[in-house]
């Protein structure tokens, strides 16, 4: 009898701990004792959404319809689904089947989910490398109209921010493959007209995927068909307005996925200027031009960004659990959680710094960026208040690098602007001696104020990156390397 009370009185003093220890997590968390949100947060200004007929984020969604279903019609639908499955708590992106049934067939000329990269998360938060570094399915022979991205490949794959070439693979590539899928001829007319729209807003939906993957691929493709066929002047005006259009994005994006894929365009666009300045002969007319195209953009306002993603914090940490964690696991993880808590500590250690971050010089922002890198290490408190926040902590470190990379990228591509304007001086001017010419610019490395390098050897001209992977250089070889008439 005596071993069964001490079993009793074990197993009764055994759920007295275990009450107390679930009550120490679970009442601090009660909603009863979350905190107000800061007065700095209180402050931020809203984004406006914009119109929606001139905003072209919807095409942008439904570019990939096949023929016979409206892109806008498209894009409408899809964002609506989107929408209703991260408002019942799941991930945004449409599966295969979903899309589907959006399309309305049951099987399209292409219709692959490697195709399909506007309805895919573009990258995960913690991986900075730019949307096509993704695997890709091997070529097939004869098989040319379910396999145009297998024939060009190598070239779409291309990371612009680690290779100075990627133009150069592209324009190579479609040479020697001319375009005849009426699919990609489809993309592409599309493409034409999304880069028209004079506006691009996704203040609203920036917890969806980007939609901007498919249209990254068709602007490199559509780029490079311009370069092979066009004269000179007609070349300048379709690299004007692509860049253009990914500029308004830049500019009018609130996604960092959105707009690290824009400053990505950017420098394969500036790859073809690059490749153009070294094989044709231009006219005054032409340079002069170019001059005006290379002045480097301003306004660049990234602090918005920021700021609306402090806003939208709540919704986009609930995208950062599920793609991390298992639902059920991050059920357990909300009970344990206080939104303005969580919103005030992400303000305190994401937005604050990163505030500060967007307001620095290249050779500024470069110290302050390691340092943050360094020394604000966000990890796991002990603490049960708020301690279901201790889970997410890593995704907030993955969204500070990711920004972080983003501003650094900016800088990179602003200073390639300026190193094509030496470029083209050294193509006016002809100067004997190239390397002391180069010290004589105005122009020098954004992070250290030093003189640009250069090398005899392989004729390169550039500057270190701040991510060390990254490749900032230009080529000054005065050749055809495409093997293309020069106009």
């Amino acid at each position: 009898m005596i071993p069964i009370q001490k079993t009793i009185r074990f197993m009764s003093a055994l759920i007295i701990l275990l009450s107390l220890i679930i009550a120490m997590l679970l009442i601090p968390n009660f909603h009863l004792f979350d905190e107000t949100l800061l007065p700095e947060i209180q402050a931020m200004p809203h984004s406006s959404p914009g119109s929606r007929s001139s905003n072209g984020l919807v095409y942008a969604y439904g570019i990939d319809a096949p023929e016979g279903v409206a892109p806008h019609a498209a894009g409408e639908e899809i964002i609506a689904l989107m929408q209703n499955k991260v408002a019942t708590g799941k991930w945004g992106p449409l599966t295969f089947s979903e899309t589907e049934a959006i399309y309305k067939q049951r099987k399209v000329a292409s219709f692959e989910p490697n195709d399909y990269t506007a309805m895919q998360p573009n990258f995960a938060l913690e991986n900075v490398t730019p949307p096509l570094k993704q695997s890709r399915p091997s070529r097939q022979k004869n098989d040319w109209q379910q396999t145009w991205w297998r024939d060009y490949s190598s070239a779409l794959d291309c990371n612009s921010f680690e290779r100075s070439d990627c133009f150069i693979q592209v324009s190579r590539q479609l040479k020697s493959i001319p375009l005849q899928d009426m699919r990609l001829v489809l993309r592409l007319q599309r493409y034409r007209k999304l880069i028209q729209f004079n506006q691009y807003s996704d203040a609203v939906e920036m917890k969806l995927p980007s939609p901007l993957g498919t249209p990254m691929v068709n602007g490199r493709i559509n780029l490079a068909q311009a370069y092979i066929n066009d004269p000179t002047s007609s070349f300048l005006i379709t690299w004007q307005q692509d860049t253009s259009f990914w500029l308004r994005v830049l500019r009018g994006s609130q996604s960092l996925m959105s707009k690290h894929t824009a400053i990505s365009v950017l420098r394969y666009n500036l790859q073809s200027i690059n490749s153009l300045i070294n094989e044709r002969q231009l006219t005054p007319e032409q340079q002069q031009t170019i001059r005006q195209l290379l002045l480097p953009p301003q306004n660049l306002d990234f602090a918005q960004a920021l700021r609306t993603a402090q806003h939208h914090f709540q919704e986009l940490e609930n995208t950062w659990a599920y793609m991390a964690h298992s639902p059920t696991k991050v059920q357990w993880i909300y009970w344990l959680r206080q939104d303005n808590a969580s919103a005030n500590d992400y303000y305190r250690r994401i937005t604050a710094p990163l505030l500060q971050l967007t307001q620095l010089k290249p050779a500024d922002f470069a110290s302050a960026a390691k340092k943050i890198q360094q020394k604000e290490h966000i990890g796991f408190s002990l603490s049960p208040y708020n301690l279901g926040e201790n889970f997410l902590q890593e995704n907030h470190r993955s969204y500070r690098d990711l920004f972080i990379y983003l501003l650094a990228a900016t800088n990179d591509t602003l200073a390639i602007y300026q190193m094509i304007n030496v470029q083209l001086d050294i193509k006016q001017k002809q100067p004997a001696d190239i390397a002391a010419f180069i010290r004589s610019a105005t122009q020098h490395a954004p992070y250290t104020n030093e003189t640009l390098s250069y090398s005899a050897e392989t004729d390169e001209l550039g500057f270190h990156c701040f991510n060390k992977q990254d490749n900032c250089t230009i080529n000054l070889r005065d050749e055809n390397t495409i093997n293309e008439t020069a106009y």
